[in-house]
């Protein structure tokens, strides 16, 4: 077992889902999202981005197992992959929110949804991509 296949099923527990759920939210085949968990295929970098987004927080989770796994055997003892849950402390500086954190979760969900309509439209993701950049200079 990898440490991605691993992380799913324990996120996916923890949360109660099953697998056509997760599939559904994060927009995977239910077949390949299984190949996934029996660690019998890896995704590639839209379908883990996919997977992360409809995990919310826990989807960094399954970053770290991703990246986890793609250490070689041989140097897993000296390498060394996990999420800092405090960057800014670590620095020594004080918290900084991003732009993203100071909206509130209303907003966060309206670009959410807006993010996933867009799909079929080059304009309207341009225009959210303008959006969101501004929101990071912010």
């Amino acid at each position: 077992m990898s440490y991605f296949s691993a992380a799913i099923e324990s996120v996916m527990r923890e949360r109660s889902l099953t697998q056509t759920e997760l599939s559904r939210r994060a927009q995977v085949h239910q077949g390949q999202l299984s190949r996934y968990i029996n660690a019998e295929a890896r995704p590639d970098t839209d379908g883990l981005e996919r997977l992360c987004h409809a995990l919310g927080e826990d989807g960094q989770k399954l970053l770290i197992a991703f990246l986890k796994d793609e250490v070689p055997y041989s140097l897993r003892a000296t390498v060394d992959i996990r999420l800092r849950t405090n960057p800014s402390a670590e620095a020594g500086l004080p918290p900084q929110p991003s732009g993203w954190d100071r909206l509130s979760r209303p907003h966060q969900q309206l670009i959410d949804e807006l993010i996933a309509e867009s799909e079929c439209s080059p304009n309207l993701m341009r225009t959210l991509s303008a959006i969101l950049a501004l929101i990071q200079e912010g």
